[in-house]
């Protein structure tokens, strides 16, 4: 899991107070930031264009300290930048016409509970009733035809259970290809290896954001762009499902991309959070397909997020499946994280079976072919766990 909180920059309406801005932590808890560096969220229906055209004429006629640019995100409706500016340019931004919100740019980094028992996870989703049988029953499309963006720590592409068939998309800037933390390749492999892998013929595209274990929000959302666009301009919104395992307080800004993925044809699986609190807290788009855990025994796991806004649960504890460090390695591993992936691997299996044409679609199939009633402690959350269509 990536963990991040967010802050909103709030200030005095009058422009003479604006030397009593100050950065307000919006939860509870303490998060890291990266220093003088922030993510800018235009209004709806501002061009990116024009506004950039008005700061550069700010930095042009020295009214302003502007700092240094690095990225623009346009995702559908969504349009924001990054950069690391001066808390005087900033002072200008709070009040600029333009802006929704200013969001303090975060460290994330993965957040898996880990326990070292041998793995359980592929049978379930293939029966309806708990079951000692420990087949695997699959649909033999496996998943072929489609693609798995897997927003994370990178992929351990030469591992023997890929096959060839994981790739490296995506590198942030001033990160190095490869997975150095192991978490990407956990949940690539769940998502889909020969013998860990629901779909086990899907291909897997890293989108690397995390440095070993951490990153940061704006490194996030500039890997979220990427694979949107990368979608988009091969025409593969009924082939492909992007996959974030994040928690800790999401930004409003990856919520907002998300739900512009999803209003485009994009499904976004992404996991509830290991902090045992409502999903709400950690997200607030209407646009994923948000996974809880189960445990052994089909309980909700005790660090699992639950709510109303958990669209499922899948399983995640000793789920066992690809590691870094070389092409035969495996480890166990728990988190919400895990079943994320299982839901992932079943989207390709649906979307490689049935030919899903978009996110909305995509979603009513995986909510409808859930199996009904069997999870327990669920706080709130839907009785519907995660049935990948083709068992028993």
């Amino acid at each position: 899991m990536l963990s991040l909180k967010y802050v909103f920059i709030s200030c005095i309406a009058s422009i003479p107070m604006l030397v009593k801005c100050a950065l307000q932590i919006q939860t509870s808890t303490e998060k890291d930031f990266v220093t003088n560096k922030y993510l800018v969220i235009l209004r709806p229906q501002v061009g990116l264009a024009n506004h950039m055209n008005v700061l550069h004429r700010q930095m042009g006629d020295g009214r302003a300290t502007y700092g240094i640019l690095l990225h623009n995100f346009t995702i559908g409706n969504f349009n924001a930048y990054s950069g690391h500016f001066d808390s005087g340019f900033i002072e200008q931004l709070v009040t600029h016409g333009d802006i929704a919100r200013i969001e303090a740019d975060q460290i994330v980094g993965t957040n898996s509970v880990t326990q070292t028992d041998a793995p359980r996870g592929l049978n379930v989703i293939s029966h309806r009733r708990f079951s000692s049988d420990y087949d695997y029953v699959y649909d033999n499309a496996a998943g072929r035809g489609t693609y798995a963006y897997v927003l994370d720590s990178g992929i351990n592409t030469q591992h023997k259970e890929f096959e060839g068939r994981a790739t490296s998309g995506y590198v942030a800037e001033g990160l190095q290809p490869g997975d150095v933390s192991g978490h990407g390749s956990h949940v690539a492999g769940i998502i889909g290896s020969k013998t860990y892998g629901v779909a086990k013929k899907t291909r897997l595209i890293s989108v690397k954001v995390l440095d070993h274990t951490l990153g940061s929000s704006s490194t996030l959302l500039e890997g979220f762009e990427w694979a949107y666009r990368d979608i988009k301009d091969k025409r593969l919104q009924a082939k492909a499902v992007i996959n974030i395992s994040v928690a800790g307080g999401i930004p409003k800004s990856i919520n907002e991309a998300i739900d512009e993925a999803f209003a485009n044809g994009i499904s976004t699986v992404v996991a509830a959070g290991n902090y045992a609190e409502d999903v709400e807290i950690e997200w607030s788009t209407t646009g994923a397909i948000i996974v809880a855990a189960t445990d052994l025994y089909n309980n909700r796991a005790r660090f699992s997020s639950y709510g109303s806004a958990v669209t499922l649960f899948a399983p995640g504890v000793k789920i066992q499946s690809c590691w870094r460090g070389g092409p035969d390695a495996v480890r166990t591993e728990s988190g919400t994280s895990q079943a994320a992936g299982f839901v992932t691997g079943v989207v390709a299996l649906l979307k490689s079976r049935l030919k899903l044409p978009g996110a909305m679609v995509t979603r009513g199939v995986v909510q409808g072919l859930a199996t009904r009633g069997i999870v327990k402690d669920l706080r709130g959350s839907p009785n519907l766990f995660l049935y990948n269509g083709g068992g028993r």
